[in-house]
């Protein structure tokens, strides 16, 4: 933890528990021995709490570990373009031409290869319709999703 974060909190427990103490009947100068051990307390409790990470036989350094398991598991917009991998192809599908499997053509595609029904609007204009193609795994992707085997295999988070 930030050291200047750590006297800040220390500061604001030093105040609200002096306060406090004082409405709770507490003399005069006894109300900043109430709030300064409150404060002191909150000290060795916040440095025991760095110290047992480490004692549990992790070499790891105690403030990279708590701060590891306090961040929220990474989610990636697949969404936004810049996020999209190389290897994952613009594609849009036709699932309404006269042939027995989806067809995956281009993203600048305007009509399907297979039947020759035309696309309409540019790229991203159908929703599920067009996405991405993963070259690796030879799958189609709906935008916004991503390749269940590329994040298997770890390619991607």
């Amino acid at each position: 933890m930030c050291k200047m974060k750590k006297f800040l909190i220390c500061l604001f427990i030093f105040i609200i528990t002096g306060i406090g103490s004082a409405f709770l009947g507490v003399p005069g100068n006894a109300t900043y021995v109430v709030g300064g051990v409150c404060a002191f307390l909150y000290l060795i409790f916040s440095r025991k709490n760095s110290k047992s990470t480490t004692s549990r036989g992790s070499t790891v350094n105690s403030r990279r570990s708590l701060s590891s398991s306090i961040q929220p598991a990474k989610h990636t917009d697949y969404f936004d373009e810049r996020n999209i991998p190389s290897y994952w192809a613009k594609a849009r599908v036709c699932a309404d031409g006269d042939h027995d499997a989806i067809t995956v053509s281009r993203g600048n595609a305007t009509h399907c290869y297979k039947c020759g029904l035309p696309f309409l609007g540019k790229w991203g204009d159908r929703g599920v319709f067009d996405g991405y193609f993963c070259q690796i795994h030879q799958k189609w992707i709906p935008r916004g999703s991503y390749c269940a085997q590329c994040k298997n295999e770890g390619y991607i988070n």
